[in-house]
């Protein structure tokens, strides 16, 4: 995904709307964004970073697969077995700085969130 330019890089409060899709709530930041410079040609972002999601199989995820349960399913329990979802790690780098709530929300929008 896009990273914010560390150049132009300022505490942002996003909208409503924003928040809503994100399934967050106005105190769950900080939020940042670029608002764009020379060294970014105007953007806001200035190069990439890569957001992960892993999935270790064991013998009960193993197993929940043979069976044919649901990605969902699945999803959920390796996420209890302590897996870091691709929006939880994306997250991570939003409150640090380095990704902007709409970039995260725009990578992970096809993602099996529990």
């Amino acid at each position: 995904m896009k990273r914010i330019c560390p150049h132009c890089k300022e505490r942002v409060q996003p909208s409503e709307l924003e928040l809503r899709r994100a399934r967050l709530g106005p105190d769950d930041g900080p939020f940042f964004a670029g608002r764009g410079c020379t060294r970014c040609k105007g953007t806001g972002f200035k190069g990439r970073t890569g957001v992960y999601e892993v999935l270790c199989m064991d013998d009960e995820l193993n197993e929940l697969v043979a069976r044919g349960a649901s990605a969902r399913e699945i999803h959920l329990r390796a996420t209890q077995k302590g897996m870091t979802s691709l929006r939880a790690h994306g997250l991570r780098k939003v409150r640090s700085g380095e990704a902007s709530l709409a970039e995260i929300v725009a990578v992970t929008a096809g993602s099996t969130e529990a």
